[in-house]
C-alpha cells in the first residue's frame, strides 16, 4: 500500500494537522447535508497511509471543495467498477454451482447420520442441522481447494437425498426445519 503523497503536500502546504482537517471537512458536510460529518483524524491519516483510496461521495465532495481541486487531483484513486470485473471474469467449469450448493446439504447428512428405523418416528434436532452444516462446510472447503469434481457432485447429491429425507421422514421444530432448509 502506497501513501497518498499529493494529499499529504496539499495538507502540509495549507499548514493544517489531520485534526483540522476532519473539522474542517466535517463543517463542509454539514453545509451540505444539513447534518454534522463523522470524520476523524483516523480517516485522514488512512488516506494519507493508503488503506482508504477512495473517500466516500460526501468527503470527496468535502474534500474537493476543501482544496479546490478534483479528488483524482488529490492523488486519490478510483475502486475498479465490481460489476465489470464480473462480467469480464471467465465462465467457470462446468460444474454447477448450485446445484453442488442444493445438494451438498443431503450428501452431508448421509454421510454423518447412520441408517435409522423406519417403524418408529424419528425426531430430527438442532444437533442434526449442526453435524450437517459442519458436513457442508467439509463439502464447501473441498470445492473451493480442488474445483467441482464428479466424486464431490456425488456426495453432494447424497447429502441433499439424506436432508431431503430427514424432513420428510422426521418430525422436527419449524426452526429446525428451516435450520435444514439452510
Amino acid at each position: 500500500m502506497t501513501g497518498n503523497v499529493v494529499l499529504a503536500a496539499r495538507i502540509q502546504a495549507a499548514g493544517l494537522k489531520q485534526h483540522e482537517v476532519a473539522e474542517a471537512l466535517n463543517r463542509r458536510i454539514e453545509a451540505f447535508t444539513g447534518k454534522p460529518g463523522t470524520l476523524l483524524d483516523r480517516h485522514v491519516r488512512n488516506w494519507l497511509t493508503g488503506k482508504t483510496r477512495w473517500p466516500q461521495a460526501r468527503q470527496r465532495r468535502a474534500l474537493e471543495e476543501e482544496f479546490g481541486c478534483t479528488t483524482e487531483e488529490l492523488g486519490f484513486t478510483k475502486r475498479p467498477n465490481r460489476s465489470k470485473t464480473t462480467q469480464q471474469a471467465p465462465t467457470e467449469d462446468p460444474v454447477r454451482r448450485r446445484t453442488f450448493a442444493g445438494t451438498a446439504v443431503g450428501l452431508a447428512a448421509a454421510a454423518v447420520t447412520p441408517p435409522t428405523n423406519r417403524t418408529r418416528s424419528l425426531r430430527v434436532g438442532m444437533s442434526d442441522a449442526d453435524r450437517l452444516e459442519t458436513a457442508f462446510a467439509q463439502l464447501v472447503t473441498a470445492d473451493n481447494k480442488d474445483g467441482g469434481t464428479i466424486s464431490l457432485e456425488t456426495r453432494a447429491l447424497a447429502f441433499a437425498h439424506h436432508a431431503d429425507e430427514l424432513q420428510a421422514v422426521g418430525s422436527a421444530s419449524q426452526r429446525v426445519r428451516a435450520r435444514l432448509y439452510y
